[in-house]
């Protein structure tokens, strides 16, 4: 696909689009702290790296998410919008912490599941990257591909799932296939009610490298 294309594509979304409160009310929101655990022992944390908070509304529709600093100020925030009586996002805008809108994103979907999505600079509407993906049979993202405003590949991101279809690695390779980092992961709590990972921690080999702790909260 070329540039010419991938800009025809993205002619497709220039209509009007609903903002996410449209959609409905957040109704939960998950945080997750990712902590580094460089020079610790196994399963003991050291300082906050960062952390992030989604929102949900009804029916698990993602409408915004936040990037907070070490401290929990603000840094960034992604605002998601919703063509009518849609639930899968059309697009995105990406505002930094004083609301200055720094770039936005027009997305592409195959059977329900989003296969594409083409970032600009809000500033003058140059086409910065693309990504692709590709899922397994259960739905979940088996493949992130970066591309540049050309379509040409420069990272490919791989992911596997446990049984209960947690993250269990990440490889990252180049853009000729050549590995550059891998992590494993192993989930170490998990929420009584829900089931899903509370506590999830990263390693390289058997030296851990890093660590999320998720949080469920109800609005």
């Amino acid at each position: 696909m070329n540039k010419i294309a991938v800009l025809l594509i993205t002619s497709l979304y220039v209509c009007l689009a609903c903002k996410s409160d449209d959609i409905g009310k957040i109704v939960r929101s998950e945080k997750t702290t990712i902590f580094s655990v460089e020079g610790t022992t196994q399963y003991q944390v050291d300082t906050i790296q960062y952390a992030e908070i989604e929102h949900f509304a009804a029916n698990d529709v993602l409408v915004e998410h936040h990037f907070l600093f070490p401290n929990g100020d603000l840094k960034a925030k992604q605002v998601y919008e919703f063509l009518d009586h849609k639930t899968n996002a059309s697009g995105s805008k990406y505002y930094d912490y004083d609301g200055t809108l720094l770039s936005y994103y027009r997305y592409d979907y195959e059977n329900g599941k989003m296969s594409a999505f083409l970032a600009y600079d809000a500033s003058n509407n140059e086409l910065l990257r693309i990504e692709h993906f590709k899922y397994n049979d259960k739905g979940l993202r088996t493949v992130k591909e970066i591309r540049d405003a050309n379509n040409t590949l420069s990272r490919a991101f791989s992911f596997t799932y446990d049984d209960e279809d947690n993250m269990s690695s990440l490889t990252v390779s180049d853009n000729k296939g050549k590995i550059l980092f891998r992590e494993d992961y192993k989930v170490i709590g998990k929420n009584k009610i829900t089931g899903k990972w509370t506590e999830l921690w990263g390693f390289i080999g058997k030296i851990p490298n890093s660590c999320k702790v998720r949080e469920f909260i109800d609005a």
